[in-house]
């Protein structure tokens, strides 16, 4: 899944891609994959061929955030979205949804960000 998408969006035409093309390529990457609980740093480090420093280094450089610091947020995000527009589904549904493969860890994060579990956010 993830060398197919990158391969098709980075390794085409024989192209050199700057960091600012590589950044963009993931963050979309990211915006229409995120679910999928396996899109890690080394799985993308190894499809782009690239050394995984390199990729958080771009990204603190052009983010100020890592690569999966930025993905788990956006995964939140999404979560918390998801809270509210679908009450019907349960936390633990809502956690595997957006790509936590562990709804515990999920929650704790939920509650870092949010200063509330999920459940609470809800309900606010």
């Amino acid at each position: 899944m993830i060398a197919a998408y990158l391969s098709k969006h980075l390794n085409h035409r024989g192209k050199k891609f700057s960091a600012e093309m590589y950044v963009r390529e993931i963050l979309e990457f990211f915006e229409y994959n995120y679910y999928y609980p396996d899109v890690t740093l080394d799985a993308l480090a190894n499809n782009l061929m690239i050394n995984k420093r390199y990729i958080s280094s771009l990204f603190k450089d052009k983010l100020g955030i890592s690569p999966m610091q930025y993905l788990k947020n956006f995964r939140l995000d999404d979560a918390a979205q998801r809270l509210i527009k679908y009450p019907d589904q349960n936390v633990e549904e809502i956690a595997g949804t957006v790509g936590f493969k562990d709804s515990l860890y999920f929650s704790r994060e939920f509650k870092k960000k949010f200063g509330v579990p999920p459940g609470r956010y809800r309900i606010k």
